[in-house]
């Protein structure tokens, strides 16, 4: 790809971003996914498409048919991807059945979907195209490329918080949040459905069992992720050391 194609692309990147953040509530009406009363299963496709027609768009724009799920990360392994996340999100299942309490507010097919839809749409479109496409096809590096994606990841969830506090703690947890999925996105080769299900499980254990509102929580239910977390990137950093080098590195760190 030729400086001034990677130039272009990056720019139509972050300016589809920044262009559905803006636009956000006109497109819900568009889609009529924004009122109340939207049927629910239409309400998660609508949500899922709002994310990635746009994406599907610039990638076709940019690159040949061929190598659009590749460039997803979504032409990787699928079983390796569910049954990795599993076991690195089993701290949380198991530490919020103990210590939260059943949510029966919403029917379990109805978490499952709600879990699945932002996972899905979110990786796709924070991950492997925000992310993905900065760091993989502009050679932004790594930290470059991944405080872009922290940042605005950061900052859309900020409405969880009601106080000022809470605004820089939801901020901090779902930067960080964003920099160790792009990392475990990469480890990974590129598998999108590590992190697919990453967030899948993540999201449902959370809402499963009524813990909090927010992506900030308690101390006692941040231990939970805090151990997947720490499960993930010791695993991660053993699983890829076993075959070879990890992907990650000072030479791609900085500039790509």
């Amino acid at each position: 790809m030729s400086n001034t194609k990677r130039i272009l692309l990056a720019f139509a990147v972050i300016l589809t971003v920044f262009f559905l953040q803006i636009f956000n509530e006109k497109v819900n009406d568009f889609l009529g996914i924004g009122k109340v009363d939207t049927n629910f299963y239409w309400s998660i496709i609508g949500q899922i498409l709002k994310y990635l027609i746009p994406t599907l768009v610039v990638l076709f724009i940019f690159h040949k048919p061929k190598d659009i799920l590749g460039e997803l990360g979504l032409n990787k392994d699928f079983s390796k991807g569910l049954q990795y996340a599993f076991l690195f999100t089993l701290p949380m299942l198991i530490g919020y059945y103990f210590l939260g309490k059943y949510n029966n507010e919403q029917t379990l097919i109805e978490n499952i979907l709600k879990a699945f839809k932002d996972g899905f749409r979110e990786e796709i479109f924070f991950r492997a195209f925000l992310f993905g496409q900065l760091f993989r096809q502009v050679k932004l590096g790594f930290l470059p490329s991944v405080l872009v994606n922290g940042l605005i990841f950061g900052l859309l969830h900020i409405y969880q918080a009601n106080t000022l506090a809470e605004s820089i703690g939801v901020f901090v947890i779902t930067f960080a949040g964003a920099i160790w999925f792009a990392w475990l996105f990469i480890e990974w080769k590129e598998n999108l459905w590590l992190a697919i299900f990453m967030h899948f499980f993540m999201n449902l254990y959370w809402h499963l069992f009524s813990t909090e509102n927010s992506a900030l929580g308690g101390l006692l239910l941040n231990l939970p992720r805090i151990l997947t977390i720490a499960l993930s990137i010791y695993l991660t950093i053993k699983i890829v050391r076993k075959t070879g080098q990890l992907k990650i590195n000072r030479a791609n760190f900085i500039k790509g």
